[in-house]
């Protein structure tokens, strides 16, 4: 399959996904059609389908009922699918009832990325479909996304001239801040980006815009139905971020992307091949004030062990040079083990940052 498997496998698994929910005609099933999104992508996806899809996890982000993300799941996809249910149309409870009816393996994640966004794993691609524009905060998702996916199928709506026509938009940078009324009457609507915008934005949150195109009214404007464009984007990270993936020893990331270890963790390139892994740690003061100096012993298979000295409180960096995917283990002399009166994991340093180059 070398293109976007449009068609049959689209036709018919609409069919399947609308004959279980014309089953339960009183649930309040998501009223739009975002599988049929899938096929305005079709000119952008031509001959790249199945480098996206295959060798990686796939992120499903505003998923709605999950009808693309089922759709994935079919064509041999391992997806997970995030929402937040005081936002979404249904809370949640459509994408939960598809999953039971299918019997699908899908993985749900209730999370509101407007206010704290973290991902704990690395992603082939991410899909972003109509959501941007309902977000107040869109550079802090799309970075977060570049950090830790390769790629990026968004959708959303642009504008050429504010809705008065007093002003043309195109060709600045500009967004355009709709009233809580304003558009469709949803208060959850707010930047609406003309295409030099959102192409700015997305340069400028890490991705290189590899295809790009818009479809919709010619005169469009940020707020009326009758003058709705979209644009459809092919994306890539210029991120290094997306391509380290924790193995062992991590926790979860906290709300600046930063995460606890364990005194063992080991961490793996994904793809890699020559090149170097950079890893920025902290010895925070915290630790350091109760026990002293650290150190860490760094190894791979087939490479003599490093020992980086951390003698004070401080952030170092550790870089190891790579010649194949294998984990890359950190092993630290000491960490603080779990409080019986307060945090439960055992804590060794703060992982900043992990990047390959």
């Amino acid at each position: 399959m070398e293109s976007l498997p449009l068609g049959a496998e689209i036709n018919a698994f609409w069919e399947t996904l609308q004959a279980h929910k014309a089953a339960e005609p009183d649930f309040p099933w998501y009223p739009y059609d975002s599988l049929g999104g899938l096929y305005e992508f079709e000119p952008l996806l031509a001959g790249r389908w199945n480098e996206l899809t295959g060798g990686g996890p796939v992120l499903d982000v505003c998923a709605a009922d999950g009808d693309v993300s089922f759709f994935l799941e079919s064509q041999g996809c391992q997806v997970t699918a995030i929402d937040y249910s005081p936002t979404n149309f249904n809370g949640m409870r459509g994408i939960a009832r598809m999953k039971a009816l299918l019997a699908s393996p899908l993985r749900v994640v209730e999370m509101d990325i407007d206010s704290r966004f973290t991902l704990g794993e690395t992603y082939r691609f991410a899909i972003f479909m109509g959501g941007l524009y309902h977000l107040k905060n869109p550079f802090q998702v799309l970075e977060t996304l570049a950090r830790h996916c390769r790629y990026a199928i968004v959708s959303t709506r642009v504008a050429r001239f504010t809705p008065d026509r007093s002003l043309e938009l195109k060709d600045s940078p500009v967004a355009y801040l709709l009233a809580g009324d304003e558009a469709n009457a949803d208060p959850s609507n707010f930047w609406i980006f003309s295409e030099t915008g959102l192409r700015r934005l997305l340069e400028r949150s890490g991705w290189r815009v590899d295809r790009f195109t818009t479809m919709g009214c010619a005169d469009s404007d940020p707020a009326s139905n009758a003058n709705d464009e979209r644009a459809f984007c092919l994306l890539e990270s210029l991120c290094a971020n997306w391509k380290v993936q924790p193995v062992s020893g991590c926790h979860a990331p906290e709300s600046g992307g930063w995460r606890w270890t364990e005194r063992r963790f080991s961490l793996q390139v994904v793809e890699a091949g020559p090149g170097r892994l950079r890893v920025k740690l902290a010895w925070p003061e915290a630790l350091a004030s109760r026990l002293g100096a650290n150190a860490v012993t760094v190894s791979r298979p087939g490479v003599p062990p490093r020992r980086i000295e951390m003698p004070a409180a401080g952030e170092y960096t550790v870089e190891v040079e790579l010649d194949g995917g294998a984990e890359t283990v950190f092993e630290l002399d000491q960490a603080l083990t779990p409080d019986a009166g307060g945090d439960q994991r055992e804590l060794g340093v703060v992982l900043l940052e992990a990047a390959a180059e």
